[in-house]
């Protein structure tokens, strides 16, 4: 299994932490958003993540999206 947390910000601006792991061939992704609206702008785009990961060869498992500290979801 391959397991890397990365600081978010680096992706996105309201993204404050990610962890991507690998285990078993399937791929997981858990993102902690840091901005009211940015897990709903995350979602409405999950689509489009899931098929380019899929179409580079690595089709997405899971992907987890919460707010930071245990707020209020988006």
């Amino acid at each position: 299994a391959f397991l890397e947390r990365v600081d978010g910000r680096v992706l996105a601006p309201d993204v404050i932490a990610a962890t991507v792991v690998v285990a078993g061939g399937q791929l997981h992704i858990q993102l902690t958003t840091g901005t009211p609206g940015a897990g709903a702008l995350l979602r409405a785009h999950a689509g489009e993540l899931a098929a380019a990961l899929g179409a580079a060869g690595n089709p997405l498992s899971s992907l987890d999206i919460r707010p930071a500290h245990g707020g209020q979801d988006d």
